[in-house]
């Protein structure tokens, strides 16, 4: 016979409920950074031909560095557009984010350039997703009207200058 369980005491309940979530966040915030380092780098676009054409800029590059100054946009991390092979800007991306399931969410905190959302990585280490338009008005969050999506492959390359 298994001797009767006495209920745990009002400071033992108090210090799981304090930190149960403390020890949950440092466990998944480790894989969390694992997975943002994984995804950083950098990629370049390819739309499908005789698909909607974006008229994204050349590339883009995945900082592993937090965005600061955008309360909104707590988990977002730095991005930086390579407009050509030479030439980076910060716009129209800004920022990425981990999104729903597997996925990331680009555009630039400001609201305007693009939003593209990408999944994988495949294993080739490329991205591939949608993303539209969202010109000068509309900013991050915002579910205004949309314009259409096309598809988009962001394809993982060795970052420029590097």
């Amino acid at each position: 016979m298994r001797p009767a369980r006495t209920p745990p005491t009002p400071r033992a309940l108090l210090a799981f409920l304090v930190l149960g979530p403390v020890l949950v966040a440092c466990a998944s915030g480790s894989s969390a950074r694992e997975e943002i380092g994984a995804l950083s780098g950098c990629y370049r676009f390819e739309q499908p031909t005789g698909d909607l054409q974006l008229e994204l800029p050349w590339g883009l590059e995945l900082l592993d560095e937090p965005l600061e100054g955008w309360p909104g946009l707590p988990e977002a991390f730095r991005a930086r557009s390579w407009l050509t092979s030479v030439e980076p800007a910060d716009h129209p991306f800004g920022y990425w984010m981990p999104a729903e399931g597997d996925s990331i969410r680009t555009g630039h905190p400001g609201g305007g350039g693009f939003d593209v959302v990408l999944t994988g990585p495949d294993d080739e280490g490329d991205l591939s997703g949608h993303g539209r338009p969202v010109g000068d008005a509309l900013s991050p969050g915002d579910t205004g009207e949309l314009p259409e999506s096309a598809r988009v492959t962001a394809r993982r390359i060795t970052c420029p200058g590097s």
